[in-house]
């Protein structure tokens, strides 16, 4: 299966050989999640606001809006099973109006979420490298061989001495480990584009992509779903 060609690919991983290469993987992985983040931010307002678009044109918006607000009131049973059909109808001219988009959305959240995919598990490389180096240098610090406990403690002494006057000099990494920076790294992408597309995505699978854009979508109920006047 292809990606649409709407959807950059970030599938080459990084992975750092050693601790010493981890800051330098980071400066490459830091703007390729910004790409990321950029792209598929402005493609998803692009393919909410055509759906959008196509329904508000063929009034459908606010045929929802109005279906709600009436309920059937003051119609018969038939009347309402008429009006049922009439918003099968309608719904099925919208559906075939926005179906060549919902392809698009489907083709590029594959690609989104293989690319995101790529782009944690360059991340946790970048966490593993460190935690690696880490445990070897705590695990000397606790040996019982006096120069390897000397080394080791020596070693978690610079690092810390390190990264107090990173943070005093307000560089790059502020003073943080690898792993809050990669983590704040993704937070952004975490919170809020990867759930949006999961939204999006969820919505194009079923009859809710008939509400997708109408203002207070996901609180209407489509018309073949409200209760019918008795008999």
């Amino acid at each position: 299966m292809r990606c649409s060609k709407r959807s950059p690919r970030w599938t080459r991983s990084i992975t750092p050989a050693s601790f010493s290469g981890a800051e330098a993987d980071l400066d490459k992985l830091t703007p390729k999640v910004a790409e990321f983040r950029k792209t598929y931010s402005e493609l998803w307002w692009r393919y909410y606001n055509q759906i959008k678009t196509q329904y508000s044109a063929l009034g459908w918006s606010q045929y929802l809006q109005d279906a709600n607000m009436e309920r059937f009131e003051g119609s018969t049973r038939a009347e309402a099973e008429d009006e049922v059909q009439n918003a099968l109808d309608m719904a099925e001219v919208a559906l075939q109006r926005v179906r060549p988009i919902v392809d698009e959305v489907f083709r590029t959240g594959f690609g989104l979420f293989e690319n995101y995919a790529a782009l944690t598990a360059a991340g946790g490389s970048i966490v593993l490298a460190e935690k690696t180096a880490d445990d070897k240098v705590s695990k000397l610090a606790d040996s019982s061989s006096t120069v390897s406990h000397g080394f080791g403690s020596l070693e978690k002494a610079r690092q810390q001495t390190e990264r107090d006057l990173d943070n005093l000099y307000s560089q790059k990494s502020g003073g943080k480990t690898l792993s809050e920076r990669v983590n704040n790294l993704f937070s952004d992408s975490d919170g809020y584009i990867v759930r949006n597309w999961s939204d999006l995505l969820y919505q194009c699978q079923s009859a809710r992509v008939l509400q997708i854009g109408i203002p207070g979508g996901g609180g209407w109920t489509l018309p073949w779903e409200l209760p019918l006047p008795g008999k």
